[in-house]
């Protein structure tokens, strides 16, 4: 970021004016996110009286970046679960069709967040935070079709807004109560805790003469004698009066019942079976190799026959692949091959940090993973984590190996599917356009349409090149996830997606009463030229057509039966 966008340094909270003056950007900061006011008010006071909770002792500027850290990974968890507020005509509306990454990036920009405190909560350099703002604002210039992005406007949307305002005095006076509160308490605890340590020193390692003893009133051991002989006679009665009944192994069967998950799951949370670090240790062990010697590629959780199997694959330094099953206690290896992709892992987070992560974004505090996998996007590489808590909703979490930034986050329902509480296909089509900007079905072709347990996956293009795809929950249609992808290119001298879809049918032979569906349709480039490719199905034939983007000029077309 520019040394001109950033404010001054923030101030403690410790008054209702610097509290204000501290809560104020970071609400601005989460607004601008989740697009959404309300949904930042939530964030922000569940982040700032976490960070004050845990660093009650810490410096002004560690407790910013705290409170900062824990709102970042709020939102992101957040976002796939927040429906965008602005209005139209307001100028931060078009900041909603970013991707979340981005939008987070802009941000933090038009919050006005001191750049050092971005930098220790994010763990990213202040000029690659500069970087991904430029590009964030690249990306809204080109879904503006290349108008230039109002920064001092959305600025003044922003930090204009009367209920933001309103809202950080509120919160801050909250917070200030919480706190006060809490320094009532301070000299009790102090004393108990005083009292604690030294008994502790003086049992355990005495410090020093005057902690070597424990003198203990004549009054406190005949009372604590009198209540074990109590304990012990009433524990005797018990044992006596009716035989222990035989242990039986496992839960009870109401509390199976009580559990969603299939049988390997359950097994391997209630430990009857090896968790997804442990397979890959055992896998390790088996093939003579050290943690710190091989790159983790690939680890599944699945069942065969309901015994929990993992497969695992893994990179070792000189480049060599293996993949290994593990079942029941044997571990099989299934192949092994080279390659010249050697992932430089210098400064990366390590899984077992990205995991806790994982779980953080989920608010759980123990989950049975059941995939971990590493994947790429362009020089950035992340780890995709999918676990479950009790079986009943399952997550999805990407994570920056070396920022520990969230890329993606995703929930879904793991219930078994009701087709009669299911929304139809058309309504998932309009909310999955409404959640894209309330977009009329005529201004996109759609790409996908598929039906997966509770979830509806539907995804299309529009004029512009843009392509969304949006993940509904089936019952409800609320949106679980949405993935933008816009391209980077001026598309202004472009005839446009929905003029080239058309010509690509009509160059198929295809009436308007023949119903062709779409399975892609993307702006891409082909010797020095832009491209729109499409494929197509109708109920005999398969379509590829490639046309010229700039003059509709026919360069590839290809048929097959069905």
């Amino acid at each position: 970021m520019d040394s001109e966008r950033i404010s001054p340094p923030l101030p403690a909270p410790d008054s209702p004016e610097r509290g204000t003056a501290f809560i104020r950007p970071l609400l601005a900061y989460a607004a601008a996110a989740l697009c959404d006011e309300s949904a930042a008010y939530s964030a922000v006071s569940e982040a700032v009286i976490s960070a004050a909770e845990k660093q009650a002792s810490a410096s002004a500027s560690e407790r910013e970046a705290g409170a900062l850290k824990a709102l970042l990974r709020l939102c992101a968890a957040r976002s796939a679960e927040t429906a965008p507020a602005w209005q139209e005509d307001s100028a931060l509306a078009p900041t909603a069709r970013l991707p979340f990454q981005s939008r987070s990036d802009l941000a933090l920009m038009l919050s006005e967040l001191p750049s050092e405190t971005v930098s220790a909560a994010s763990g990213i350099p202040e000029q690659e935070l500069s970087d991904r703002c430029d590009k964030a604002m690249r990306q809204l210039r080109f879904l503006q079709h290349g108008q230039a992005p109002d920064i001092p406007a959305m600025k003044r949307a922003l930090h204009g807004s009367p209920q933001l305002n309103e809202r950080a005095d509120a919160l801050s006076a909250e917070i200030l109560k919480k706190l006060e509160a809490r320094q009532k308490d301070v000299p009790a605890a102090e004393k108990t805790a005083g009292k604690i340590h030294r008994i502790t020193r003086s049992t355990a390692a005495p410090e020093s003469p005057k902690h070597r003893t424990v003198r203990v009133p004549l009054w406190a051991v005949i009372c604590g004698a009198a209540v074990f002989c109590g304990l012990t006679a009433a524990l005797a009665f018990a044992v006596f009066r009716k035989p222990a009944q035989p242990a039986q192994p496992g839960p009870p069967p109401e509390s199976e019942s009580d559990m969603p998950a299939p049988e390997y799951i359950r097994q391997v949370a209630e430990q009857r079976a090896p968790a997804l670090a442990e397979a890959q240790d055992t896998v390790l062990k088996e093939a003579g190799m050290q943690p710190e010697d091989v790159i983790f590629l690939s680890t599944k959780l699945s069942s065969d026959n309901r015994s929990p199997r993992y497969t695992v694959v893994f990179l070792d330094q000189n480049g060599k692949q293996y993949e290994y099953i593990t079942e029941g206690g044997r571990v099989i290896l299934q192949s092994t091959s080279e390659t010249d992709d050697i992932p430089n892992t210098a400064g990366w987070h390590s899984r077992e940090e990205l995991r806790l992560l994982a779980m953080e974004s989920a608010d759980l505090e123990t989950a049975v993973f059941t995939k971990e996998k590493l994947g790429t996007d362009g020089d950035i590489y992340y780890y995709k984590f999918e676990f479950t808590g009790d079986g009943s909703r399952e997550y999805s979490a990407n994570y920056d190996v070396r920022t520990a930034s969230l890329l993606r986050y995703s929930v879904k329902d793991a219930d078994p599917p009701d087709d009669a509480s299911l929304i139809p296909q058309e309504t998932a089509k309009m909310k999955a356009l409404a959640r894209a900007g309330d977009l009329k079905p005529d201004q996109v072709v759609f790409t996908k349409e598929k039906q997966e347990g509770t979830v509806w996956m539907i995804a299309f293009t529009l004029d512009d090149g843009t392509q969304y795809t949006v993940e509904l929950n089936a019952r409800t249609g609320m949106a679980n996830a949405v993935d933008v992808r816009p391209v980077s290119a001026d598309t202004s001298q472009l005839i446009g997606t929905l003029a080239a879809r058309d010509m690509a049918l009509r160059r198929a032979g295809l009436p308007e009463t023949v119903s062709a569906r779409f399975t892609k349709a993307k702006i891409d480039r082909s010797g020095g030229v832009y491209v729109y490719e499409f494929e197509f199905q109708t109920a005999n034939e398969e379509y590829e057509v490639t046309l010229n983007a700039s003059t509709g000029e026919m360069l590839k077309y290809r048929i097959w039966m069905l």
